[in-house]
């Protein structure tokens, strides 16, 4: 929201009626009502980035960069040439000022073309670290602060990124030459392009926070990676994020915590300190523990993970049996523990998505976490292992699903509905969202053949949804 000044405010009041401002003889009958209604409708109606910045002017607004890098991106040249609009014309249509009489820029306006948008928006920048080490209070080896106009910024900072991501050439190892580098330049180029220009700049001076930090990754096909950093891009879109670790190998909570933290939570023996302690209260006591839900920064909370956890994998096995037997109480609350324990966490943290990293098997653990899920995401390598896989795990799935319905209506016509009225087993509804392939090295500028040649492999369809 545009904060106005004291002089502003009182230039209003002493002011005629305007597009901001209806006056009225008296404020009885209905209009009290009416007025309210008409805040509410100028709020929802106006974005924030069409806000006017009362403090600028078309002054603090590039020509060139509008004309020269905004327009041809932004509409076909033909369009263009016909177009006989003046410079104040085309930036009201846009929405780049306020009004062709009041050519106060506005926030979209700042942000697109603005010279040097920090004089009116602080947070407007990336704040860069290279970090010689996994944690924020490792020695920062590099820093910058990366301001000016939006172009300018993400031209700068690419350069930043490219000269982190140092290339290596190796002339010896072969007849040709190969050329190697950490990260594809590509990949950190939509990590910048993404954090700049999905962050939010509302209500906040908070800037792009453009972290390096040593590798921490291990090799596979990116399954944690992918959820660790949809975390945070979601939670730069401004929603509640709850990343649950229920892979045994308790990788995702790796990357969030340093050792000091995890050491520190598997010591914890009290109920809920992880995912396992929360089960672990359901086989001893008969109730699932309430999992303790750990903030990790704006917007992002971990449900911590337990190398114990494949010590539950004996029970789910032996009550997936006794379920499928049917007309039992106890089954059913143990197959949907996993369930439980999300939803407990998600009315605790107030999440708006819960991004869950399982383990990369067909055992029973898995089975049981599924049908908590809306959505399935398959993270894919380049090799015939991850192809065949893809087909055995379509037909797997779809077996479960229905396996999962067929007990599902069971409970529903059984005796345990009418105990346990409180207790809304999962839908189970497992949707395939598709693949995603993970990137892989360059030689020559090109990809590596044996890679390549799998990658454009015609790959399977899955049970309720497109192959990409």
């Amino acid at each position: 929201m545009v904060r106005l000044t004291d002089e502003e405010l009182l230039e209003l009041l002493d002011g005629t009626e305007s597009d901001r401002v209806e006056r009225k003889e008296s404020f009885g009958g209905d209009v009290p009502k009416k007025s309210r209604q008409a805040v509410c409708a100028f709020a929802n109606d106006l974005p924030f980035d069409n806000y006017p910045i009362p403090s600028a002017t078309i002054n603090d607004l590039s020509r060139v960069v509008f004309e020269n890098e905004y327009l041809p991106r932004a509409f076909a040249e033909d369009v263009l040439q016909k177009n006989k609009r003046s410079y104040e014309e085309r930036l009201v249509a846009c929405r780049m000022i306020h009004l062709l009489e009041d050519t106060v820029p506005t926030v979209m306006g700042l942000l697109a073309v603005g010279k040097y948008p920090q004089s009116f928006l602080p947070g407007f920048y990336i704040q860069f670290l290279r970090i010689e080490g996994t944690k924020l209070e490792d020695p920062v080896v590099d820093e910058e602060k990366i301001d000016g106009g939006i172009v300018e910024m993400l031209r700068r900072g690419e350069e930043k990124l490219k000269a982190h991501n140092r290339t290596a050439v190796d002339i010896t190892s072969g007849a040709a030459h190969m050329i190697t580098a950490p990260y594809p330049q590509t990949a950190l180029q939509q990590i910048l392009y993404n954090a700049v220009l999905h962050l939010t700049y509302e209500g906040t001076n908070t800037p792009v926070q453009l972290f390096w930090f040593n590798d921490r990754n291990r090799t596979g096909v990116g399954k944690t990676w992918l959820i660790y950093h949809l975390a945070w891009m979601f939670a730069a879109m401004d929603k509640r994020i709850i990343a649950a670790d229920f892979d045994p190998q308790a990788n995702l909570t790796a990357a969030f915590l340093d050792e000091e933290e995890i050491e520190a939570i598997l010591k914890d023996s009290n109920p809920g300190a992880t995912v396992y302690r929360s089960l672990k209260s359901l086989t001893e006591d008969g109730e699932i523990a309430p999992p303790r839900v750990r903030k990790i920064g704006t917007n992002i909370f971990l449900l911590p993970g337990d190398s114990a956890l494949s010590r539950f994998e004996d029970v789910l096995a032996a009550e997936w049996c006794r379920s499928m037997a049917g007309g039992q109480d106890s089954p059913m609350r143990i197959l949907t523990a996993f369930w439980r324990i999300i939803r407990m966490a998600e009315q605790e943290a107030g999440a708006d998505m819960i991004l869950v990293d399982s383990g990369s098997n067909f055992g029973v653990v898995n089975r049981s976490i599924l049908p908590a899920a809306d959505y399935i995401a398959f993270p894919l390598g380049n090799d015939i292992f991850s192809l065949e896989g893809l087909s055995s795990l379509g037909a797997v799935l779809k077996d479960w699903k229905d396996l999962w319905r067929k007990r599902l209506g069971e409970w529903r016509t059984g005796p345990e509905k009418s105990q346990y009225s409180d207790f809304p087993p999962p839908p189970g509804e497992m949707r395939p969202l598709g693949y995603l392939c993970r990137q892989y090295d360059l030689l020559l500028e090109r990809p590596i053949k044996i890679l390549d040649q799998w990658g454009r492999k015609d790959t399977p369809c899955l049970p309720g949804g497109g192959a990409q």
